[in-house]
């Protein structure tokens, strides 16, 4: 589970490391941190738009990650796997990646086989759009398997405008405490 969950991630979080290399003083300073208490409807919090970023996208993507979240917490692997491109690359926390959008839905539907009923929660921090068509977003995401036990990651995704829809090209996740 902790690999398919941080390979959604990370695709996120590669796009988006690169996207902030340009400009460090749009990175937060860090900040204190705790463990991840995820909802049992979880919702995202809507927290500042990084420099750059416009109302309408960032709306868009909001509504994209509670789109997202709804097709994880109901184990739809196709239906999460439709929020990529084609070419769409993942990387997790360990930096294993996994390419192409098919490979990202056998790997999210092994993670609904393995852990069902596990619960994501996206925590979005910001939205920066780089040209019309491309736009990167970082935030927090958890996942709260049927067990009882949690995970947490930072994440970058870089995100395509294609036939007027925004699709993930890149996801990366890193290891990062949660973010409260």
């Amino acid at each position: 589970m902790k690999s398919r969950i941080t390979l959604l991630l990370t695709l996120k979080l590669t796009l988006a490391a690169i996207a902030f290399a340009v400009e460090p003083s749009a990175m937060p300073s860090p900040q204190p941190t705790s463990s991840p208490q995820i909802a049992s409807s979880p919702q995202p919090a809507s927290g500042p738009p990084v420099a750059n970023s416009s109302s309408q996208e960032t709306q868009a993507i909001t509504q994209l990650d509670r789109d997202y979240e709804a097709a994880y917490n109901r184990g739809d692997a196709n239906a999460v796997a439709a929020f990529y491109t084609n070419d769409a690359e993942y990387v997790d926390e360990g930096g294993n990646s996994v390419s192409g959008r098919d490979a990202i839905e056998k790997l999210l539907a092994e993670e609904f086989a393995t852990d069902p009923g596990a619960k994501l929660q996206i925590v979005p921090e910001g939205v920066r759009v780089l040209s019309p068509d491309v736009l990167v977003e970082k935030g927090f995401a958890a996942i709260a398997a049927t067990d009882g036990s949690q995970g947490a990651s930072r994440y970058v995704a870089v995100y395509l405008k294609r036939a007027g829809n925004w699709k993930i090209s890149q996801l990366t996740q890193t290891t990062a405490p949660w973010r409260e």
